[in-house]
């Protein structure tokens, strides 16, 4: 095949082209996470330029007459002259990142035999069995596999399999091809393979990090190198264009995004003299601090081209103005002397990394010192499963795949990386491989040790390849992270779903279009050139679902969901309510997509101007706007409010482009709305459904206004009542002098526990033991709970409630808002509130989108929008309407939803 192959492409290639390889210069650049060690990528203009067409075997040649192969592919992202190699192709051919390097093309003859040898390693040494056939020969069959081309290989080159969470590094040592005296060839299915009994010691750290084990950061990673790499490889050019070359980058962002990790694979990669410190290592006595930070400049410098790299560097500089010791004073002074001091042609750049930018010294992070700074951010879903990607294919975590991709459904234990990264909202990279250990621990503890002796001097390794990591595992790991960036914010995944809301579907419609869809549809929102609302404000009566709406939508869409309480944000220190709202909007961009519901926010969002300069008032609200607006990108962080009284917050907080919606959620309007309410309150109750006549206790908690948290009350009141009944006819209740009733099944049921007692007490006496020393059954909440414990065998289960109790219990209930907050609610019902009527004279471009089948959209035209009349005033309420003990049941089934 591979010969067939060959054949094909020197039939179209260019006729004018001479018949020996073309050498031509490229310059190295880093492959992205998880490709193949043997696939190059460069652009279609390279390509031209090199005179040479995808799919063609490419020899390169690096420092020292280094050389590996690979097959070329075509990657227009890449700038021109550039080629990306991945992390094994780099070792193999000698060159790092931004090195030049020689390619050439060739063609490949198939190879009759290839012989490797096995590095020395300790956990690879102890893998028993046919090493050929089950490590060696996949590699090379599922490259043929993937790329419909032989994987190529060179002498010299260093294989590294990772088989079972067990490395093997090979080394190609010798091949040979049929009459022909080649160092490279192809290796197909006829090729033997050969495995040395002699070991080689290890090229290279298998720990060492790379720049490819960095996930998800491309574009910083890109920018650090270029700020960092470029004035130590090529300080002239600087110098020729006539600019001095920065001195230092600050990576900022939250603990375990990767800050540490890009300087640990720079001091790889760099090939340059790499320091490594501690800020606050570097603190000591003032004197002791100065000597500590000159003594490693000098080091640095005395090595150059070299990089510092300080760690927690807010520790080494602290703001002046709020240095406590003169050891802190003196550790920022130091500092920037010594920044100051570093010459260009020294050499010398300084990378520091802090989780808290605001607490350095703004002295620190002027120009000149750090010239550039990065803000390494918490991964969104891309950048996810980027990272994860990395953890499975380069470190090896072996996962059980679909067995047909297009058929999911066949392997349900299968892992599914996309759907891991779309539930991993606000995980870091640490998280991340957190994660996949804890996935891992749970599949070894759960079925590898239990099949395999892992104790054993050898493992065979046909038993270790039958098991896998399965998305089960991954699931029971989850539970036991608590993602990095929700540690400090009580976020939450709410359990309420729009079921449990009886009602109010324009509402959930409302807030399914703000929410739901740009999450779900956001390409079709960013097509039409339109930024969707994110934000809306509830209002209405208290009781009346608003906070228990808030949670059903982040639970239907599948966001986080942060509960502020107003006052919960104030302090009487200064600043520092200020820095409570930017500290809920930052772990809530970390943790997107999430919903910020603000509870009371009249409390926090007040009118300005009527402060008494007693708190802080109007710089809360300042620092409201400025976040609601999106001076920072706002990602898919959605707000809330939820108020009582309207007219009490600031109106700027109100208006469109952050408080898009108005949406009121007021008392039942009818009482087949209050009849949702009951059904979704007693659903989980047993019922005498053929005696209670449902309608008729709608219309009397309508008529008496009931709100639906007073009749989530009655319910709870009627259920009460059918319990303690229940108890009472058992002997479990109590007298008006607080002594229990006796009853016939209640002295049965204790006698009977009296005598399981006898028993315990004369065999523990038969057998030396000390005598029970026990409680009077009437003392002690422990003594009754036995006592529930021995005789509930006797009592069972409560018997279905009636229509007696369910209409005692609604006698007893009142409505907790009166007529007077009725009719103002009302009032600013019609102030605020817009209605969409069904005049078809509006036009058919006015409407709304409605989800149809999954992944798909409807657009359903509803007319003009009007504003709502003030609507007439109820009639009086008439007298309680009986409930007749044998009325029917109402027909239909029982309505979804509830309170």
């Amino acid at each position: 095949m591979a010969a067939a192959a060959a054949a094909k492409r020197s039939r179209r290639r260019r006729p004018q082209l001479p018949t020996d390889f073309l050498s031509k210069r490229l310059q190295v650049d880093v492959a992205s996470p998880g490709t193949d060690m043997h696939i190059m990528q460069a652009s279609s203009a390279t390509i031209e330029r090199i005179d040479m067409f995808e799919n063609d075997y490419m020899i390169v040649r690096g420092k020292h007459q280094k050389h590996t192969v690979g097959l070329l592919r075509c990657n227009d992202e890449m700038p021109d002259g550039v080629v990306a190699l991945s992390d094994e192709a780099r070792d193999n051919s000698g060159v790092i990142a931004m090195d030049f390097c020689v390619v050439k093309a060739a063609d490949m003859a198939d190879l009759s035999r290839v012989q490797v040898a096995l590095e020395e390693s300790e956990t690879a040494d102890r893998m028993a069995g046919d090493r050929v056939n089950t490590v060696l020969r996949p590699f090379f069959s599922d490259f043929e596999r993937a790329n419909a081309s032989a994987r190529p290989v060179h002498v010299g080159d260093v294989i590294p399999i990772n088989f079972s969470g067990v490395n093997f590094r090979f080394v190609v040592t010798e091949v040979a091809a049929a009459g022909v005296e080649t160092d490279f060839g192809l290796v197909c299915a006829t090729t033997e393979l050969l495995i040395s009994e002699e070991r080689v010691k290890p090229s290279r750290d298998s720990s060492t990090v790379r720049y490819s084990d960095v996930g998800g950061l491309r574009p910083q990673l890109g920018l650090i190198r270029e700020t960092i790499e470029l004035p130590l490889r090529m300080p002239k050019l600087y110098s020729t264009l006539g600019v001095k070359p920065p001195k230092g980058v600050l990576m900022s962002g939250s603990p375990g995004c990767g800050k540490t990790l890009i300087a640990k694979a720079m001091a790889s990669e760099a090939n340059v003299y790499f320091f490594d410190c501690n800020g606050g290592a570097l603190v000591g006595k003032p004197q002791e601090t100065e000597a500590n930070v000159r003594k490693v400049f000098e080091d640095c410098a005395s090595n150059a081209p070299a990089i510092l790299f300080i760690d927690e560097v807010d520790a080494l500089a602290p703001n002046r103005d709020k240095a406590a010791s003169a050891s802190a004073l003196a550790a920022t002074s130091a500092l920037l002397t010594q920044m100051d001091g570093v010459k260009s042609e020294a050499r010398v750049m300084v990378l520091a990394a802090t989780n808290r930018p605001n607490s350095l010294d703004p002295a620190v992070r002027r120009a000149g010192r750090f010239d550039t700074e990065v803000v390494i951010p918490v991964p969104d879903r891309v950048g996810r499963k980027e990272i994860l990607e990395i953890f499975i294919k380069r470190k090896g975590l072996k996962i059980l795949k679909p067995a047909n991709k297009d058929r999911p459904e066949e392997t349900p234990d299968a892992v599914d990386v996309d759907t891991l990264a779309e539930e991993t909202h606000g995980y870091t990279g640490s998280d991340l491989a957190s994660l996949c250990t804890k996935a891992a621990l749970h599949a070894m503890t759960e079925r590898v040790a239990v099949d395999i002796d892992l104790e054993a001097k050898e493992i065979d390794v046909a038993a270790l390849d039958a098991h896998y990591v399965v998305m089960s595992d991954f699931t029971a790991a989850m539970v036991h992270i608590t993602p990095s960036g929700m540690r400090d914010v009580a976020i939450q995944k709410p359990n309420v779903t729009f079921a449990d809301i009886g009602g109010l579907e324009g509402v959930k419609q409302e807030l399914r279009e703000m929410i739901e869809m740009p999450v779900r549809f956001a390409d079709m929102f960013q097509d039409m050139g339109i930024t969707p609302p994110k934000g809306a404000f509830l209002y209405g009566p208290p009781g009346c679902g608003k906070t228990m709406m808030a949670k059903a939508i982040a639970n239907e869409c599948g966001c986080n969901f942060i509960a502020v309480k107003g006052p919960q944000l104030l302090s009487k220190w200064v600043g520092e309510s200020e820095e409570n709202v930017r500290d809920i909007f930052s772990k809530a961009r970390n943790s997107s997509p999430c919903v910020i519901f603000f509870d009371e926010l009249d409390s926090v969002a007040a009118k300005r101007g009527n402060s008494d300069g007693q708190g802080p008032g109007d710089s809360v609200v300042n620092q409201l706007l400025t976040e609601m607006d999106g001076v920072q990108e706002r990602k898919n962080v959605f707000v809330i409010g939820a108020s009582n009284f309207i007219d009490s917050v600031d109106p700027a907080v109100l208006r469109t482009g952050r408080m898009d919606q108005f949406i009121y959620i007021g008392l039942p309007d009818s009482a087949e709305a209050c009849e949702k309410i009951l059904w979704a309150c007693l659903r989980k109750t047993p019922l005498e459904a053929d005696r209670i006549n449902m309608a008729a206790v709608s219309e009397w908690c309508f008529k008496r206004g009931l709100s639906p948290a007073d009749i989530a009350g009655m319910c709870k009141m009627a259920a009460k009542d059918v319990v303690i009944h229940h108890l009472d006819t058992h002997g479990f209740g109590f007298n008006p002098d607080g002594s229990r009733k006796a009853t016939d099944a209640a002295a049965a049921a204790g006698a009977t526990a009296a005598a399981s007692a006898a028993a315990s007490a004369a065999a523990a006496s038969a057998g030396g033991g000390a005598p029970s020393i026990a409680a009077p059954a009437s003392h002690g909440l422990a003594s009754v709970k036995s006592e529930v414990d021995d005789m509930v065998g006797a009592i069972g289960k409560p018997p279905a409630m009636g229509p007696q109790i369910l209409e005692a219990a609604a006698a007893q209930t009142k409505p907790s808002v009166s007529e007077m907050d009725r009719q103002r609610y009302e009032t600013e019902r019609a102030k605020y509130k817009v209605q969409l009527t069904t005049d078809a004279s509006a036009g058919p471009y006015t409407g709304m989108f409605v989800v149809t089948d999954p992944g798909r959209l409807r657009f359903q035209p509803y007319g003009r929008i009007d504003a709502v009349e003030a609507e007439e005033e109820r009639p009086p309420t008439p007298p309680p309407a009986p409930v007749a003990e044998d009325a029917p049941k109402p027909a239909g089934p029982i309505p979804a939803g509830g309170v």
